[in-house]
């Protein structure tokens, strides 16, 4: 789904008083089971997003499968900076 937004977003054909305008959007997806919380997905989503941007822009990339929980998540990733890699479901956009 994420990829069918860069694309529509990429053909949009937008037009203003100079003409057209490239349109371009990196997304950054990440999932996780039910129960994972919030902020897990938004600082998992947010670090694919990123990932996306510094691998050249316009594309979609998903994050890894993540803790439940938080506190875990910050354990599990501290003092690395390694991009994350998912299963689709919550998206952020740049």
């Amino acid at each position: 789904m994420a990829e069918r937004v860069r694309e529509a977003f990429e053909a949009s054909g937008i037009v203003c008083e100079e003409g057209p305008v490239d349109t371009t959007v990196s997304i950054g997806v990440a999932g996780g089971p039910a129960g994972t919380e919030l902020e897990v997905l938004l600082a998992a989503a947010d670090t694919a997003l990123y990932q996306a941007k510094r691998s050249g822009r316009n594309r979609v990339e998903a994050a890894e499968e993540l803790p439940l929980s938080l506190e875990n998540w910050r354990r599990k990733t501290a003092g690395t900076a390694r991009p994350l890699q998912p299963q689709p479901s919550l998206t952020r956009l740049a």
